[in-house]
Order: C-alpha cells, then structure tokens, then sequence
C-alpha cells in the first residue's frame, strides 16, 4: 500500500501586467524622464539648465504624488535626494563628469553589496524576492533554491559593476550628449538580458524541485510529480 504523494510547494507571484506596469511606472518616472528632460534642456539650453530642469522634475514628481496622496516610494525619496546633491555639485563646479560620476559609482556599490551577501550566506535575490514577489520561506531554504539565489546574486552583481565601468569609460571617451543616449541603451540592454536570464534560471529550479509556479492565480508550470509515499507496513 502507497500513500499519495504530497502535494507540490506553490509559489505564487503576482499577474506579469501588473508586474510590467508597476515596473513600467518605474522606468519612466526614474529613467526615461529625467533622462529625457536633462537631454532636450542640455541641447536647447545649455548644461546649466539641464542641471537644473532634471532636478526640477524629481521635484515635481514627488510634489504631484504628495497633491494626489498617493504613497511615495522609497525610490523617489533616494533617487530625489540623490539628484539633488548631483545637481549642487554640478551647477557648482559646471562639470557634466562629476555629475554622472555619482550613479557610476553607485553601480559598484551596489554590485558589492550583492557580493557581499553572497559571501555571508545571505543572499541579496532571496531577500528580494521575499519582500517583492512573497515568495514561501520553503522555497527560498530549497537547496536548489538557495543555489538559484547565489548564482543570481552574483548574475547581478556582474552587471552592476560592468554598467558602472562602461558608464565610467563612457564619460571619459564620448561627449556629454552621445553618452546619454548610448549609456541608456547599453545598460538597458543588459539589464534586460539580466532579467530574462534570471527567470528563466529561476522556473528551471522550480521545475527541477517539483515546485508549481501560479502567476496571477494560473499555474504556469510544474515539476515532475514526486513519486508516491510507501506505507509503513
């Protein structure tokens, strides 16, 4: 006599529409924009009020969601305070290199801190995915889990530190204007690449641990099913 097998661990994520918008939302109000706008001021305006207009527009963001009630990101908080000191430092010396000096910079630290907690057992991926996709405290301790978030951590801790050294390499080769739209490209291309690659990785692991994946409430995948349980005789 057999006993049924148990019933695969489901990890639930959120529908992709929502995750795309919600990302979507992010990129433009983060990326694009302020990208956008500091690019138009400084070939009509000049470098002065490029500085000025992109942090104006952090600004007037944070203002427009503060009007409206809406929650306010941790990442608009950061990034405003962020730009702001950029800006001082910019309009202060009038050097577009110490003002994209600071995120480059700030790619190694966060490619470090992703090495670091990988170092420490501790990876920073699991965090994340805990805190942003609610993912089980028993697939996060799944030893094939815990590889996939290992391997991740370090995935992006590589492309961290290669944005901010071709970001770098980029400041001190190309102007001002070229390096805004190829700085973009590249590093958006990669982080992309980076993306895709991870959630591949990650239904692979899934898959091979016999774990089912629900996105929005479907199950999109599943492992192969665990081979059923002998009675005690």
């Amino acid at each position: 006599m057999t006993l049924p097998a148990p019933a695969p661990v489901t990890v639930d994520l959120p529908c992709w529409r929502v995750v795309a918008r919600q990302a979507g939302r992010h990129l433009i109000e983060n990326t694009i924009a302020p990208l956008a706008v500091f690019y138009t001021a400084l070939v009509t305006l000049g470098l002065h009020w490029a500085f000025i207009c992109g942090v104006s527009l952090w600004y007037l963001t944070l203002g427009y969601r503060l009007v409206r009630r809406q929650k306010i990101p941790a990442m608009l908080l950061v990034g405003t305070a962020l730009v702001t000191a950029r800006a001082v430092i910019g309009l202060a010396t009038g050097s577009a290199f110490l003002y994209f000096l600071q995120p480059s910079l700030g790619n190694f630290a966060i490619g470090a801190l992703f090495l670091g907690t990988v170092a420490f057992g501790r990876p920073l991926a699991a965090r994340l995915g805990e805190e942003f996709c609610a993912i089980p405290a028993e697939v996060t301790a799944h030893h094939r889990l815990r590889g996939f978030f290992r391997r991740v951590s370090l995935l992006w801790a590589f492309v961290f530190c290669w944005n901010g050294a071709l970001a770098i390499w980029m400041l001190v080769s190309v102007p001002v204007q070229q390096y805004l739209l190829i700085s973009f490209g590249s590093s958006t291309t990669v982080i992309v690449s980076a993306i895709a690659i991870s959630l591949w990785y990650f239904r692979r692991c899934t898959h091979r641990a016999g774990m089912q994946i629900r996105l929005g409430g479907r199950v999109i995948g599943g492992g192969p099913a665990p081979a059923p349980v002998p009675a005690a005789a």
